[in-house]
């Protein structure tokens, strides 16, 4: 069973999908564009970093027992999960007080959104699998496809930064030490 997971250039996140995640969370609040994009690079930072460390560790696991596999597989799993749970319910709760700032936060939240959906989805097929059953090699080729496109790469598809069009949000980008892992901003 090959599981490697390749990471490619994750500074922003993988492929999105179309199911949203709705919490009950409140009407956002406006907030200045500082502390949005803190807000947002901290969580987009995180989200990566968690991307990383779940690819790393997944990639470690002994293989040689699918049912410790898929235990351990779906526990990296849950902390993968709760970090993107985390940056999903911050995004959800503000949006940068600019032009546009309701839908440039939209965007934003959209795409961790999906790859939280991605995700969820994989573990609960994983979580539903028996490891012991000669389907389980399927599954988890699915379940490694999900992953190497959600946490991978781009996928040829744009990033939420560069859909942004307004000056002010790309200058209070620029300015944040948070955000210069996650973006880089060309011209003026």
């Amino acid at each position: 069973m090959k599981r490697a997971i390749a990471l490619v250039g994750v500074l922003i996140l993988g492929a999105v999908s179309g199911g949203a995640i709705t919490a009950g969370a409140d009407t956002p609040k406006k907030v200045s564009a500082t502390k949005y994009a803190k807000t947002l690079c901290k969580n987009y930072t995180a989200v990566a970093k968690a991307n990383k460390n779940f690819a790393e560790s997944y990639n470690v696991l002994p293989i040689n027992d699918t049912s410790t596999f898929q235990t351990a597989t779906l526990a990296l799993g849950d902390q993968l999960l709760a970090t993107y749970n985390t940056a999903v319910t911050q995004l959800m709760a503000i949006y940068p007080n600019t032009s546009g700032g309701k839908a440039n936060a939209a965007t934003f939240t959209k795409k961790i959104q999906g790859n939280q959906s991605d995700l969820t989805d994989a573990f609960a097929d994983l979580r539903a699998a028996d490891p012991t059953s000669a389907g389980f090699t399927g599954t988890n080729l699915g379940f490694n496809t999900t992953i190497n496109l959600t946490l991978g790469s781009l996928n040829g598809l744009s990033d939420p930064f560069s859909s942004v069009t307004n000056s002010d949000l790309l200058k209070t980008f620029q300015q944040v030490k948070a955000c210069k892992k996650v973006v880089t901003i060309s011209g003026s």
